[in-house]
């Protein structure tokens, strides 16, 4: 069970962000420096009271968390779970962009008749899918049927969503079912699900963020999967204000995996938004030239890169902003982007503070970026 909820355990705002490219030999470092200005004033100092004046200066409550955030992992280690992550994308990337379903489905069947490892996981996502195919109601209920005889928490963690969306509880029976879910164990996906839940569906940020940051410092041996749940902190963290945590978990998720090209898009943003144009710039290319992109789906792949086109003519120079702004006038609008969980308009804002030309224009493309129209004075300096 995940408790790690008692008052002591508050994180406290860090006092700065992690370095650009963080180590476990930068930290070390960096305690035996502290250490050596703690003997100025107390002789007695040990190390072990340096690296934990170091922790808290990055928001960690110990030298041990902290550490263990940093670890490197195994070589052997898969970047996810189960290999069927990836190929399950690129089997059905075309066909999602073209709104063909039943290719999805195809698609779906064939690789649970493979039996891969995961098979659970894979039916519990395949359940929620036939939710949109006409008539995939009642199988998608059996498949749940079975999967319930003998309950994960993970299972569980997917049943919260899906009996939702199947009109089988409301927003309190969903909750009660996340909490059965992270009471069975340290389960992180649940602890995830859960932080997600109670930030987009309830409007709690304080819990939300509890468990997200559970989640990010959790051990797990696969990077992407880790660096996934540090971005989304990272992510909550700076839409709550908190821009130095927000930037030590981005940079966090980008030592454990550069595969999660949404937080490189993220924190690419981020850093554009407050005044650090060119580290942005350069991460936002990464972004449009990482090999992940295509595993996407060409819908969601071009809107990433019409955001990245976004960020160039918000702050690159004239000529940046000229071949971006023609890049955007098709944009696509991805179910993805109607979130809004990058905030654009932190973007306009920041843009127009610079003297940006066009601001009224910076509106127009947020606005059709995100599905969403412009909160009041989004581009107006202050």
């Amino acid at each position: 069970m995940i408790d790690r909820s008692s008052p002591g355990d508050t994180r406290q705002i860090p006092v700065r962000a992690l370095p650009a490219h963080p180590s476990l030999d930068h930290l070390r470092k960096e305690a035996k420096r502290r250490l050596k200005d703690l003997r100025q004033s107390v002789p007695s100092a040990q190390l072990a009271e340096a690296q934990r004046e170091v922790a808290r200066d990055y928001g960690f409550t110990s030298w041990r968390r902290l550490v263990a955030v940093l670890s490197p992992v195994a070589p052997s280690s898969s970047e996810l779970p189960y290999n069927w992550g990836w190929d399950l994308a690129r089997r059905t990337a075309d066909a999602q962009a073209r709104g063909d379903g039943a290719a999805v489905e195809v698609a779906y069947r064939a690789l649970i008749a493979q039996k891969p490892p995961g098979l659970a996981e894979l039916e519990a996502n395949f359940a929620q899918f036939l939710l949109t195919r006409p008539d995939g109601g009642t199988e998608a209920r059996a498949i749940f049927r079975r999967l319930l005889r003998q309950p994960t928490a993970t299972i569980l963690a997917h049943y919260a969503t899906f009996a939702q969306g199947a009109g089988m509880v409301d927003l309190d029976g969903r909750e009660q079912i996340y909490r059965r879910a992270v009471a069975m164990d340290d389960n992180l996906l649940a602890t995830h699900h859960y932080a997600a839940f109670l930030w987009h569906e309830r409007g709690s940020p304080t819990e939300a963020l509890r468990l997200a940051r559970i989640a990010a410092e959790g051990d797990t041996p696969h990077p992407l999967v880790q660096a996934i749940y540090q971005g989304i902190y990272a992510a909550m963290a700076w839409h709550n204000g908190d821009a130095a945590t927000a930037e030590t978990w981005f940079r966090l998720a980008r030592a454990r995996s550069k595969d999660d090209v949404y937080a490189t898009l993220a924190f690419a943003h981020m850093l554009t938004a407050t005044g650090r144009e060119s580290e942005g710039l350069t991460l936002a290319a990464e972004v449009v030239a990482h090999q992940r992109l295509a595993d996407l789906g060409p819908l969601l792949a071009r809107w990433f890169g019409a955001v990245v086109n976004f960020l160039r003519y918000a702050h690159g120079d004239a000529g940046q902003r000229t071949e971006a702004l023609l890049a955007l006038e098709t944009a696509p609008v991805p179910p993805q982007a109607t979130s809004n969980a990058l905030d654009l308009w932190r973007t306009v804002k920041a843009a127009t503070a610079n003297g940006h030309p066009a601001p009224q224009r910076l509106v127009t493309l947020a606005q059709s970026l995100t599905g969403q129209s412009a909160p009041s004075n989004a581009w107006r300096s202050k």
